[in-house]
């Protein structure tokens, strides 16, 4: 019986943080450290030909500036993928520790070691370096044509990879007689992460950070769908173009993942689809919050909208006519739609909306401000398997007083799965949940074996291992109580931390009586332990939706966000608080990502023009209205504790539920996020109400 799984328990963390007493990098490094300072390339593509070190190894208190031209040309990936023994799967080794060439306005190619930061801050900007320059390209299909500049050698047309979808005859499919051609080019930006803190605790007005880590792909999306008249689909074909910046990390993942959402979301016998990962003179692009299902999303949502739209049917109503049904199984990663998820979702998000009262109230505006509801799905997996390795490990001990330690390789970074963690270890050993004391300062040394937090994995993943090796503590912990009891094992249980006797009830003992009796034994003294590896070979679907209401003032191509709501199925809800804070989180990066945030770049230079957080337009929350959250818990079957992916999939769908309150309130289509003043203004010229 599960007394602490399901229940709003606080953080285990939360007394730490907020006395101070949490340790984070920054209290960790040893005072005396030395300090560094990264010297960035002032161009977007070229090769350095000369650094003059002289006058900034004169600055007191500097210790050693090192420049491209004293590193070894050991390339490296940066991408955080479990390693594989399958080089089809390893990540591409394409950085240096600095760069010689550069390949985008940033790229780091010197850096100084120093004793202090201000020592570091003014010996960097003493180095001189100079380039022959080269052409640079940002656009992502420019990039593909045979006279653009090769970024790197190794991959001619600067493609990193390029996979595809082939079902059916797409061709002949398209030509069956009667069918309606909805097509449409939809384009998503490149944004940041904006942290809450920075990659090291310390923050500075200059944060490097916008440009020198990774930041989401920018993908361009192509789609076109063969409609019958009665709705169904004949053939779609889905074309996307990545823009992977200047170095791989991530790479090709990131858009092979958008594009395997297309065909799963809305089922089709003929479907053709190509995702091209190309290089360009941008910075980096990695793994962000929902990794590629964003920019998936956006596309396939907007053209659903449009495609409802062609066919003069209510968005929502269409969709539940052509999405995936209860009982859909992919044939790859084998997972299984075993609810009507995107109806039940759907209902919750009409009725929590009135959606169906504001579609009629809002359907014959014609003044200068009107007002909208649009509403958008997402589709999700949970951790990586099959594509990659999922293991999970945990470590337990016994204390003295019955209280147990739990140790994992899944690390809490804030989004509180130590906590749930904590639930699930309680409920399998049969402890209160006060009595779990997770270690959350994770050491390699020490930790057990994880393979990282990423993936909207960790709760999932991590219960496997928890379930395996808390039963293993309690089958110990009930050998133990049968010698003192002299019970069978079969006829004792741990309830509420106590021992009892399953045939009537009995207390025989407590948990913190046996743990000392078990320590200081003279006869047969153990420290009671369990540790265990469990290897995931399953994955589960994550779904829901977003509905928005929103206010446009048309001649000021403002929009005002007046509404929002959130649906999740996200399996059997472990803590109930904390995941509508997640969700909370992930519609802010959803609402900045569809009205707001993108890194923008001078056309001329290659040179990015607004890498700092007061000129890049992150929401707040003077932009949101009231975050409203609601969940439709049906258990996920593989799953241990019937949970299953949230960390990522609430980032998903809010932007392009945005968009189509915009259709809705002003009949136009807008293609391109975020959508600005500036992007609004073009498409209500072109759509004729401006």
């Amino acid at each position: 019986m599960r007394k602490n799984v399901g229940q709003s328990k606080t953080r285990v963390d939360a007394f730490d943080k907020a006395a101070g007493r949490a340790k984070y990098t920054e209290d960790l490094c040893d005072r005396g450290a030395l300090t560094t300072r990264l010297v960035h390339a002032a161009v977007a593509h070229g090769l350095v030909t000369a650094v003059d070190t002289a006058e900034a190894e004169q600055v007191p208190g500097v210790v050693r500036v090192f420049t491209c031209f004293d590193v070894p040309e050991n390339c490296f990936p940066t991408a955080g993928h479990p390693w594989s023994t399958d080089p089809r799967h390893q990540d591409v080794c394409d950085r240096l520790l600095l760069s010689r060439h550069v390949r985008y306005y940033g790229d780091d190619v010197a850096v100084v070691v120093a004793e202090d930061d201000v020592a570091a801050a003014r010996a960097a900007a003493l180095v001189r370096v100079s380039y022959e320059e080269l052409p640079f390209v940002l656009d992502v299909q420019e990039a593909m044509k045979p006279d653009a500049p090769q970024i790197h050698e190794n991959f001619p047309g600067n493609v990193l990879a390029h996979t595809q979808i082939r079902t059916g005859d797409y061709e002949a499919a398209s030509r069956e007689p009667g069918l309606l051609k909805v097509e449409g080019w939809y384009d998503t930006p490149t944004v940041q992460h904006c942290h809450i803190e920075n990659h090291i605790c310390t923050a500075h007005m200059e944060e490097e950070t916008f440009v020198n880590n990774r930041v989401r792909h920018a993908i361009r999306t192509h789609i076109i769908s063969w409609v019958r008249p009665d709705g169904t689909f004949a053939a779609r074909k889905i074309e996307c173009f990545s823009n992977q910046g200047a170095y791989a990390s991530h790479g090709h993942a990131v858009a092979a993942k958008g594009m395997g959402a297309f065909p799963q979301l809305y089922p089709c016998e003929n479907v053709e689809g190509d995702a091209w990962t190309v290089f360009t003179n941008r910075p980096a692009a990695g793994a962000m919050r929902g990794y590629g299902i964003p920019q998936a999303m956006w596309a396939s949502e907007c053209h659903m909208d449009d495609v409802a739209k062609a066919l003069g049917q209510d968005p929502v109503e269409y969709r539940r006519q052509v999405v995936m049904p209860k009982g859909y199984v992919d044939g790859f990663s084998k997972n299984e739609n075993y609810y009507d998820t995107f109806r039940q979702v759907m209902d919750k998000g009409v009725e929590a909306i009135d959606y169906r009262r504001k579609r009629e109230a809002y359907a014959s505006q014609t003044g200068p401000v009107r007002r909208g509801v649009g509403m958008a799905l997402f589709w999700y997996n949970t951790a990586v398997w099959p594509i990659s390795l999922e293991s999970s490990s945990c470590r337990m001990v016994l204390n003295q007083d019955g209280s147990v330690q739990v140790q994992t390789g899944e690390t809490e970074i804030g989004q509180g799965c130590d906590t749930a963690y904590a639930q699930m270890a309680a409920d399998v050993i049969g402890i209160p949940f006060e009595d779990v004391h997770v270690v959350s300062t994770q050491d390699t040394d020490v930790t057990p074996f994880g393979t990282g937090a990423y993936a909207s994995r960790q709760t999932y993943v991590g219960g496997f291992a928890i379930e395996q090796t808390g039963s293993m503590l309690k089958k110990k912990i009930l050998d133990c109580a049968s010698e003192i009891t002299r019970q069978t094992p079969a006829n004792l249980d741990v309830i509420d931390g106590q021992i009892v006797r399953i045939s009537d009830g009995r207390t025989l003992m407590s948990l913190g009586e046996l743990a000392a009796e078990v320590l200081y034994s003279l006869e047969h003294s153990q420290h009671l332990t369990a540790e265990s590896t469990y290897q995931i070979k399953n994955n589960a679907y994550s779904f829901g939706c977003t509905f928005a209401e929103v206010e446009v003032d048309i001649p000021m191509c403002r929009v005002k966000l007046l509404d929002i709501v959130n649906v999740h199925d996200c399996g059997r809800l472990i803590n109930p608080a904390l995941a509508e804070a997640q969700v909370h989180g992930g519609m802010s990066m959803g609402i900045g990502y569809g009205l707001s945030e993108q890194l923008l770049f001078d056309s001329k230079t290659g040179k990015p023009l607004n890498n700092n957080l007061l000129d890049y337009k992150l929401s707040t929350f003077m932009d949101h209205p009231n975050l409203r959250v609601f969940f439709v818990e049906n258990p996920e079957p593989t799953s241990p504790f019937g949970t299953k992916a949230l960390g990522e999939p609430p980032a998903c769908s809010p932007a392009p539920a945005i968009r189509n309150a915009i259709l809705n309130a002003t009949g136009v289509s807008v293609n391109n996020a975020p959508m600005t003043p500036h992007v609004l203004f073009a498409r209500f010229k072109e759509g004729g109400v401006l």
